[in-house]
């Protein structure tokens, strides 16, 4: 999707990365995994278990990191790694 096209590159350079938003996940949902589970490649769908908790979610990010995640993002975030680079790209 054009949302996400050459946001990968930003994550190199950007201060947060896939640690942190590993953090926020399993702070706020239980999860049956490791966080050395969860890859950039995670889907992130595979994550919550229903609407409310992606929305929760979304709001912990948002608060964690300062920033605001527009509701068109969800339509072409699919993986952690896609998650991270778009709050990077939001943060510069």
């Amino acid at each position: 999707m054009a949302i996400l096209r050459g946001l990968t590159a930003m994550t190199d350079t950007c201060e947060i990365g896939l640690e942190e938003v590993r953090d926020v996940v399993f702070e706020h949902l239980e999860l049956d995994t490791s966080k050395n589970d969860v890859t950039p490649d995670t889907l992130w769908d595979s994550l919550t278990t229903d609407s409310l908790d992606c929305v929760e979610l979304i709001m912990a990010l948002e608060e964690r990191f300062n920033t605001v995640l527009p509701d068109y993002v969800f339509e072409g975030v699919f993986t952690v790694g896609e998650m991270t680079a778009f709050i990077c790209s939001s943060l510069s």
